[in-house]
């Protein structure tokens, strides 16, 4: 297994516990849950398309890259959703989730595919603003800190992806997509752990 792939199935292995927390052992969080499911299941393409199995990379190349944009354009989204309007219809209920993802998501592969492929750095980065900017609000709920601290984690990531080349090391060891990933590994699940509350 590659350094690039163990990094993908870390993220893969987080983004299944809380597809499980949010879609099953919560049934209200349908947002989360999907969140979720999206960026898990492009990491389990990046397993595959990263390992020590040349051929079937090339197989799984393109699909991971669509997965890759589709959880950039909609499931950060999903995530922000989640956590800033808990208690709206979109957030709890999983049939107002997926549609909401496949508009979302829709319009943001078409503006991908069009070419501005800035898209899908620019949709996760204002998704975990909005995350951010909703910390402000005096009725915030849920472990403000937590929140923040994923929040500081997922900007860490996403400004090594913008900073860094994709063959500058850092600590000697990690590129810039494995310090995404590990930074992902570690915020999202602070994020979720302190969203708010649904309320019943």
């Amino acid at each position: 297994m590659t350094p690039d792939s163990f990094s993908d199935l870390a993220l893969c292995l987080v983004c299944v516990g809380i597809l499980y927390r949010c879609w099953w052992l919560q049934a209200d969080r349908a947002a989360l849950g999907l969140a979720g499911l999206l960026i898990g299941l492009a990491a389990a393409l990046g397993v595959l398309r990263f390992s020590t199995w040349t051929e079937i990379g090339e197989l799984v190349k393109g699909i991971h890259q669509f997965a890759s944009v589709l959880a950039a354009v909609a499931g950060f989204p999903m995530l922000a959703l989640g956590i800033v309007r808990p208690d709206s219809t979109v957030a709890r209920h999983r049939a107002g989730a997926w549609w909401c993802a496949f508009v979302i998501g829709g319009f943001g592969i078409a503006v991908w595919v069009l070419g501005f492929k800035p898209w899908a750095q620019l949709v996760p980065a204002l998704s975990t603003l909005s995350i951010l900017v909703a910390l402000r609000k005096p009725n915030a709920g849920g472990d403000r800190l937590l929140r923040a601290l994923g929040v500081g984690f997922l900007f860490a990531g996403f400004t090594a992806v913008v900073l860094l080349t994709p063959t500058d090391v850092v600590f000697g060891m990690v590129t810039r997509v494995q310090l995404l990933h590990y930074a992902l590994v570690i915020g999202l699940p602070l994020l979720v752990i302190g969203a708010p509350r649904v309320n019943s």
